[in-house]
């Protein structure tokens, strides 16, 4: 044994390891960049199929909404995200075409917004795609089935 060390070992000695990271902020990368990203504006189109939903940002991508459908609506919620408009707290348009009969963004606890939009009769779809910025929901009113 040469000093404090034989030379045939690849184990590193307690004192040369660096100590684990105790703190989000000190995680190095995407860790490091997971903030709530803010939706500082809502903008509802009507198009020749439906609606687009474009939710704004100041900070780059919202992350990917999870989808349900609860009676007529179809929901999409928005994890690590928060609803900061200019003059109110909520988002709301009722019936913006036939076929939809309301459209809210709104603010849920532990840092999520939902967007709820209502069909008349049935659930409507929606194709959801980011881009830059802004998150797009293309929304197309579903006829509902009849039955004989």
């Amino acid at each position: 044994m040469t000093g404090d060390r034989p030379l045939d070992t690849d184990i590193s000695y307690l004192s040369e390891i660096e100590p684990p990271l105790t703190t989000v902020e000190a995680w190095p990368g995407e860790f490091a960049q997971s903030t709530v990203g803010q939706i500082v504006g809502v903008q509802l189109t009507v198009t020749e199929t439906g609606i687009e939903i474009l939710l704004n940002t100041t900070d780059g991508q919202l992350a990917t909404p999870t989808t349900s459908v609860v009676g007529n609506a179809l929901i999409a919620d928005i994890p690590n995200a928060v609803l900061n408009l200019p003059e109110e707290d909520e988002f709301q348009v009722a019936a913006p075409t036939a076929g939809i009969a309301l459209v809210t963004v709104s603010t849920l606890p532990d840092n999520r917004v939902r967007v709820a939009i209502t069909g008349s009769e049935s659930p409507p779809e929606a194709e959801i795609t980011a881009q830059a910025q802004n998150l797009i929901l293309s929304v197309s009113p579903v006829a509902p089935v009849e039955t004989p």
